[in-house]
């Protein structure tokens, strides 16, 4: 009958009588292969542009680590002793500044194409679309990809704001800025109660940040399903989270250890890709033990971060996606937050 229709149709929207896993497992059932190739394209994407700025952070430093290493070996020569490129550090740490800041703007873009084409899949799925195709999300999911990335950037912004002052407390205290705090003589391998409170102000300051990103972690999903203004999603997903603080932190931490182990095993899996990378890098610098030594350290992490969005981005962000179902939100029936009822989320 239609009638029973229309309300099988609302539940599998409202998505109450589900549990996350089996929500989960049916949109990646019918909707896991055009996920996995938008997977598979932002990876492709992501490591061309990734790439680029290694290599062209790389052909920038090149000049300093041929001119450190033609000192080096000057000194050798004079049995002298060695500088190594300490000489140059200001040119390499600016270098490594300016490549890490345009390596997190790609990653945030991706991040945001990612969440707005899985929110627009399970949008689908719990309208009741079956199955769909690569085509049919992607043109589906480019309408919102303006305000996902406003989502996005509104979410970092929050997060940013949370861990601020802690990143400046551990700061002050790492950097021995105290009045009456002195550096620890090398010859001492005791850890201090000092040095344990550093790293308890890192962690706690990390918690922070994680904690109101779980919070947010629904706001690409209201953006789709309720065809929210950026601003206002950010607001429901604050809104919505506020009564399952611990399951939503609970769900996001099993998500990022899950992201976290993929992470490692991808990064073992390309250590074999160590050697053939430095001795290519050797052979272009001339034999720079330096320019080879960077490559050969960062080669390892770079392939397990530029395989992750490919392997794990359609469970973890499905889950996302289907979040603020399992948390019991109906379209239109939360109520739009004031500005000041969202406290951090503002």
């Amino acid at each position: 009958m239609p009638g029973n229709a229309a309300r099988g149709d609302d539940g599998r929207r409202r998505g109450t009588r589900q549990p996350l896993t089996g929500l989960v497992i049916g949109l990646l059932t019918g909707h896991g292969r055009p996920l996995y190739g938008i997977g598979l394209v932002a990876t492709a994407v992501t490591a061309v542009l990734g790439l680029s700025v290694l290599a062209a952070g790389f052909a920038v430093i090149a000049r300093p680590y041929a001119t450190a290493w033609r000192e080096e070996q000057i000194a050798i020569a004079q049995e002298d002793a060695a500088s190594g490129y300490t000489g140059h550090i200001g040119t390499v740490l600016t270098v490594g500044a300016v490549a890490t800041v345009l390596l997190v703007v790609l990653a945030g873009l991706v991040l945001g194409l990612l969440h707005a084409a899985h929110a627009v899949a399970a949008d689908q799925y719990l309208a009741g679309v079956r199955r769909s195709t690569t085509r049919e999300v992607w043109r589906s999911t480019r309408p919102h990809l303006g305000a996902a990335l406003r989502v996005q950037t509104r979410t970092t912004g929050h997060v940013g704001a949370a861990i601020l002052p802690g990143l400046v407390f551990w700061f002050v205290l790492e950097a021995r800025l105290i009045p009456g705090v002195r550096d620890r003589l090398l010859t001492d391998t005791r850890v201090s109660l000092y040095e344990l409170a550093c790293q308890g102000v890192l962690l706690a300051t990390v918690i922070v940040g994680f904690y109101v990103a779980s919070r947010l972690c629904t706001a690409t999903a209201f953006l789709v399903s309720d065809g929210l203004a950026p601003r206002e999603a950010v607001r429901r997903s604050w809104a919505l989270t506020r009564g399952a603080r611990a399951r939503t932190f609970g769900i996001c931490l099993l998500l990022a250890l899950a992201v976290g182990a993929a992470f490692l095993l991808l990064r073992e899996a390309a250590f074999p890709l160590v050697q053939p990378a430095g001795a290519a890098m050797s052979w272009i610098s001339d034999g720079n033990p330096y320019m080879t030594a960077v490559l050969a350290t960062i080669t390892p992490s770079t392939v397990g971060l530029l395989l992750l969005p490919a392997v794990m981005s359609p469970p973890v962000c499905s889950v996302l996606a289907l979040m603020h179902v399992h948390l019991g939100a109906r379209p239109g029936s939360l109520p739009r937050c004031p500005a000041r009822s969202s406290g951090g989320a503002r």
